[in-house]
């Protein structure tokens, strides 16, 4: 629809890698959680166990605790790369378009695990070295970070990002787009908003047949 606008596509990477940057968050997320950690136990005046948290939490603080400060420090340089990278791509780029979500929402509890894959996750962190550590860290979001492997860029570089309703699945459920813009550009992004507001593409909560359940709920009701 964009080309039949007049609007040149093309088909590009980011010039980031994806898979070091979010290497260099979890760094940084590490060392913010064994700092939440520490601040709960200094306000409570006891250690936190294991237990006491939940499994994710857990783990990012065991790899916190040996975060140095010069890899803090350097994990926000990599963002800072990567922010300057995404600045020269929108140099010649006005949007990065990619779907918001790489498939439709998982089912409740499907990436939850059970007891006994965190009791093992907890086994091998308590014996595992620093950058081993880490490597489980990176694997345990992983799942998680398969369906939402794009939203992860604009929160890192600090860009303006939006997710627009222009999908609906075979079973109904919605596909978002997300449209990136430079650092300041957010009036690019509104306007294009609006502008597909006005096409076919558009979704919203109309044509969705769980929304129009909703709405046909809600108008019976107010009509009572």
């Amino acid at each position: 629809m964009l080309e039949e606008q007049g609007h040149i596509v093309e088909d590009m990477a980011a010039p980031i890698d994806g898979v070091d940057l979010m290497n260099h968050y979890y760094v940084m997320n590490c060392g913010e959680m064994d700092a939440v950690v520490r601040g709960i136990e200094q306000a409570t005046d006891r250690k936190l166990t294991e237990y006491d948290l939940e499994i994710e939490s857990w783990m990012l603080h065991t790899a916190g605790t040996q975060i140095t400060a010069a890899e803090y420090s350097l994990s926000l340089a990599a963002w800072d790369r990567a922010a300057a990278n995404m600045a020269h791509f929108h140099e010649t780029y006005d949007f990065y378009i990619t779907p918001a979500t790489a498939a439709t929402a998982p089912k409740v509890g499907e990436l939850t695990r059970s007891r006994e894959e965190q009791e093992q996750l907890r086994e091998q962190m308590r014996t595992a070295k620093q950058s081993e550590q880490l490597a489980l860290v990176y694997d345990m979001f992983l799942p998680s970070l398969t369906y939402t492997p794009f939203t992860q860029l604009a929160n890192l570089t600090g860009q303006p990002a939006m997710s627009l309703p222009l999908h609906l699945s075979d079973e109904g459920l919605p596909l978002g787009v997300q449209v990136m813009a430079g650092k300041g550009e957010e009036h690019r992004l509104l306007n294009l908003a609006y502008h597909l507001e006005q096409s076919d593409l558009w979704h919203g909560m109309q044509g969705n047949p769980y929304m129009a359940t909703a709405e046909q709920s809600t108008s019976q009701t107010n009509r009572r």
